[in-house]
């Protein structure tokens, strides 16, 4: 679905997330060392969401989280562990 709503919008899939994070008003960090998508990851200031597409891609959300620090940093370096009992 993401990657039709890029062909829609003449984007990339990627393009689409990140604009859709901008447009609900969050702080969004990508990271690349491809200088191809360094510019994709700025040229998302050119288009808007509908407000259609949005709720769709909202509507995605399955309440899972993949990349817990809390389980990670615990479980590998008991960074989350009161340092005095």
């Amino acid at each position: 679905m993401i990657v039709g709503l890029g062909k829609d919008y003449g984007r990339t899939g990627a393009q689409v997330c990140l604009k859709w994070a901008l447009q609900r008003g969050m702080a969004v960090i990508p990271k690349s060392n491809n200088a191809g998508r360094i510019a994709q990851n700025l040229d998302v200031w050119g288009f808007e969401l509908k407000k259609s597409d949005m709720e769709r891609i909202s509507f995605l959300n399955k309440d899972r989280r993949f990349n817990d620090a809390a389980v990670f940093c615990k479980n590998r370096y008991n960074a989350f562990v009161p340092l005095y009992e």
